[in-house]
């Protein structure tokens, strides 16, 4: 049987805009646990991990398309 190389695509556009969902979902498990108490750099994977896996996800979406970058960083400046 073949599989459609479709099936676990996601397009282009949307890849943005997962990558701030999924930052937003890391950011409140990280308030999480800050708020119930848990120590903050003596067990670093539990508090930063989602900082970690946030910054290596952006990191990668800006090697791969340079203009993100350039859209995040200057969003209201427009040619004229």
């Amino acid at each position: 049987m073949s599989r459609d190389r479709g099936d676990l695509r996601i397009e282009l556009r949307d890849r943005p805009a997962g990558a701030l969902y999924l930052t937003g979902f890391l950011g409140g498990a990280m308030a999480t646990h800050y708020r119930i108490g848990s120590p903050l750099f003596t067990h670093v994977t539990h508090v930063l991990f989602g900082a970690y896996v946030a910054a290596v996800m952006w990191c990668g979406l800006v090697l791969r398309y340079p203009n993100l970058l350039a859209a995040i960083a200057a969003p209201s400046q427009r040619r004229r």
